[in-house]
């Protein structure tokens, strides 16, 4: 997103990774023009129990986990924290989204914000859930495949393409994948 987590600018368009754009478009649309039967539809009609979503936990939008959760009550959420000030600074300067924010501690103040709402309201609604710390949680891999087994109906296989795959998009050390 325009920053690596050792706060080095990286020059040039930056994607977060594994962002659906579909989902993106329907949150959009809840964000722009609220709840309506098109989108509660499209919501319901996701092919994935998995989705991937930073928003939820960025925009102060309570509406959308509130949506979500209605329209998914199975929805269990995986939430990876990142240091606010690296996200603040990061969309703060990135190029190729809009910036937000007139100052770093604006966009760091703003991303904050949006978390604890996020959070708030994941605790009123009672969604099960499970916090990491980013990028702590790579070196927590028994315990993350805890949590994600603990969800339910989720299976692991190993396939060594797939890790293979990801551990290079993700830039991660092998030892994390390889344990």
């Amino acid at each position: 997103m325009g920053q690596d987590i050792q706060g080095l600018r990286i020059p040039g368009p930056m994607s977060g990774g594994l962002q659906d754009e579909h989902v993106r478009r329907i949150n959009n649309q809840l964000i722009e023009s609220g709840r309506s039967e098109e989108v509660d539809r499209a919501i319901r009609e996701v092919p994935r129990t998995v989705v991937k979503e930073p928003r939820f936990a960025s925009l102060a939008k309570p509406e959308l986990v509130q949506a979500w959760y209605e329209l998914r009550p199975e929805s269990r959420l995986l939430v990876l924290r990142r240091d606010f000030r690296d996200v603040g600074c990061s969309l703060h300067s990135s190029h190729g989204i809009k910036p937000i924010g007139k100052s770093p501690e604006e966009a760091t103040a703003m991303i904050e914000t949006g978390f604890n709402v996020f959070t708030s309201e994941v605790a009123r609604l009672g969604i099960p859930n499970e916090q990491f710390e980013f990028p702590a949680f790579c070196n927590q891999r028994d315990r993350v495949l805890e949590v994600l087994q603990s969800f339910g109906q989720l299976k692991f296989r190993p396939d060594r393409a797939i890790i293979e795959h990801f551990k290079c998009m993700f830039g991660m050390p092998a030892e994390v994948w390889s344990q």
